[in-house]
């Protein structure tokens, strides 16, 4: 190689060595490529040349014409750092073959060029790892604003404690409820807070369910908080453990849910909810941490959201949801792939889900507000069909310039159950005012009618017309009685007597008083099953019985078989009466427990909810079946414990 480049032109030599320092003056490294190609193809009297690099990235350079059709090429490999980065091709005219001079200069210039290429590479890597990085922190960061701005949504009592039990976090409800601030309540004991400092029993009962919570199970009991303004607020409280990735529970979340409007009218209850909505404030997330802190942060919420009772919905402007907890996905009933990506209308009934997207539309277009921040009741539609009320309150917020809409949702059918119970009772008392006024008013003239009748009956012959009307005068007057007789137990119903009784005995003693009737003389009774021993009010629940035989061989005309079964199903015994009548129509099953309704001439319609009555007195479940030309089945199911007497 030396004695190579003594051989060499020392001009020639001087200007590749100057090439190969990289001595040349260029805007940029795509510009001094050319540069550089262009002084190597005339150092070796090259009439074209190409800088080839592997990937798109890198600098490319071409001098010279086209290729031709006879020309003599050089074409070296260019290796940096132990990897090919490219190609460099030099050519001229067949005539006139490259030398090995012109080799030897040629390779003595390639590895500026090989640098030049893998200068270029690892420049572009860089900018794409950075880009990377920026976005997947940017993406991060999205998703800590989104998991904030559902929690502000929430209208209860939120907060995060350690497993054992100091202050982590809480929302701005829980804070406004007895006028606190953050730096209140952050890092001292929840017990110790003021939320609980007017009750030392209840602040027992909270270490107790946080102990229950740090071992793994959820806890809760009904608390009563003092508010800023002297009232007491009732609230549903609950404790649950935050399982980490590895399983070990390391914090609890706290929430409760003020329970005090459900006590009093619809219109508190709708107030009290849009307040709090309106007092809920985004809490300011920390996006200063580093990336592992971001994601951290984001679990936190995440547990938070997914374990608060109330379920959350997100949609974006077009109603198609983007995201939903797992109360709500169990509340309709549906996982969470089967309603993202989905028009919200589908947890609906038919009548609303078919307007929505007009309220939607318009509110974009007007600003009219129907409950986008005002909140009201609704009914929602759940997977298998059936509908449920439920409380509807709407946030509205925007995620980068994009509109979104956080609905909140609380099942209110336990809380219609008790309103519907409340008014069974407000009924109740009213019937038995009226009950009392007919007994005093009504019963004691009937008795005095029907001795007088019974008198008059003995001055006629036995087979006289006339005696013959008397007496169905006194079946009238006998029906009358009977009818003040069970309004009087409907409406105000002897406090039961209990005592061990068997059951199916006391269904066969039911029976022989019906089979007494000369009417009833064509029916068949069978009793089959277990028998077992209740807690019974024997009298009542004779009434009971004898009201649903009645019943069934009226429906049978007194032709058929009533088949009575018992038998235990788990810890309730259960009481099937099954006919061969001609069954209910739906109208009438849907009215058949309501006073007064009768599809008889001559009925009270107090039969059934009479017996209604007995078996909800006894702590059982009374349910009929029927389809129309098919009998009827009623079932009561009472509790087999001792309902504590022993």
């Amino acid at each position: 190689m030396s004695s190579l480049l003594e051989h060499l032109d020392p001009r020639r030599l001087a200007a590749a060595v100057e090439l190969a320092a990289g001595a040349v003056p260029a805007a940029d490294d795509r510009a001094l490529a050319a540069a550089l190609l262009a002084r190597l193809c005339a150092l070796v009297e090259a009439t074209r040349g190409v800088l080839d690099a592997a990937d798109a990235v890198a600098a490319h350079a071409t001098w010279g014409g086209p290729a031709g059709e006879a020309e003599s090429v050089l074409r070296l490999p260019l290796v940096a750092a132990s990897h090919a980065v490219g190609w460099l091709e030099v050519a001229r005219d067949a005539g006139a073959p490259f030398t090995t001079a012109d080799r030897v200069l040629v390779e003595l210039v390639s590895p500026r060029f090989a640098l030049l290429l893998e200068r270029q590479r690892l420049v572009a890597a860089e900018s794409e790892a950075r880009a990377a990085a920026a976005d997947a922190v940017s993406q991060l960061r999205l998703r800590e604003e989104r998991f904030e701005l559902m929690v502000d949504s929430a209208f209860e009592f939120i907060g995060l404690l350690t497993r054992d039990g100091f202050v982590l976090e809480v929302n701005r409800a829980a804070l406004d409820l007895v006028g606190l601030t953050r730096d209140d309540v952050v890092s001292r004991p929840f017990w110790d807070t003021p939320w609980w400092a007017h009750d030392d029993a209840q602040r027992e009962r909270l270490r107790a369910a946080i102990a229950t919570a740090a071992a793994g199970q959820p806890d809760g009991f009904e608390a009563t908080h003092r508010a800023r303004d002297g009232a007491d607020v009732i609230v549903d409280f609950s404790v649950r453990p935050v399982p980490a990735a590895d399983g070990v529970c390391r914090y609890l979340v706290v929430e409760g849910a003020d329970v005090t409007a459900h006590r009093h009218a619809r219109e508190d209850l709708a107030r009290s909810r849009d307040e709090l909505a309106a007092h809920v404030s985004a809490q300011a997330g920390r996006l200063a941490r580093a990336e592992g802190a971001l994601e951290e942060t984001q679990a936190l919420h995440q547990a938070v959201v997914e374990t608060i009772v109330d379920g959350i919905v997100v949609i974006d402007a077009s109603g198609i949801m983007a995201w939903s907890n797992a109360s709500a996905q169990a509340m309709f009933g549906y996982r969470a792939d089967e309603l993202e990506g989905r028009n919200v209308s589908m947890l609906m009934p038919p009548h609303e889900s078919g307007e929505h997207d007009g309220y939607l539309r318009r509110y974009l277009a007007t600003g009219e507000r129907r409950i986008i921040g005002i909140g009201r009741e609704v009914r929602g539609r759940r997977k298998d069909g059936s509908e449920f009320p439920l409380y509807l309150a709407v946030g509205e917020t925007s995620v980068n310039g994009e509109r979104k809409f956080t609905g909140i949702l609380r099942d209110l059918s336990e809380t219609k159950r008790l309103e519907q119970l409340l008014q069974e009772r407000q009924t109740l008392a009213r019937i038995g005012e009226l009950a009392s006024v007919v007994a005093h008013e009504v019963r004691n003239p009937l008795a005095a009618i029907r001795g007088v009748v019974e008198v008059i009956q003995t001055r006629f012959p036995a087979e006289s017309s006339d005696r013959k009307v008397l007496g169905d005068l006194l079946t009238r007057v006998d029906s009358l009685d009977h009818l003040v007789g069970d309004l009087l137990v409907y409406a105000r119903p002897a406090p039961p007597v209990f005592r061990r009784a068997p059951v199916l005995a006391l269904v066969r003693d039911t029976i022989a008083l019906v089979t007494n009737d000369p009417a009833a003389t064509p029916m068949r009774f069978e009793v089959s099953g277990e028998d077992v021993e209740l807690w019974l009010d024997t009298a009542q629940m004779g009434r009971a019985v004898l009201n649903l035989m009645t019943n069934a061989a009226q429906a049978m005309r007194h032709q058929g078989v009533v088949r009575v079964t018992g038998h235990r199903i788990g810890d309730r015994y259960r009481l099937s009466f099954i006919d061969e009548g001609p069954g209910m129509p739906d109208d009438v099953r849907a009215r058949c427990l309501e006073p007064f309704f009768t599809t008889k001439t001559r009925g009270t319609g107090l039969g059934l909810p009479i017996a209604k009555r007995v078996v909800d007195e006894h702590g059982g479940h009374f349910g009929i079946a029927s389809i129309a030309g098919a009998g009827t089945e009623v079932t009561i199911d009472l509790p087999v414990a001792s309902r504590g007497r022993g």
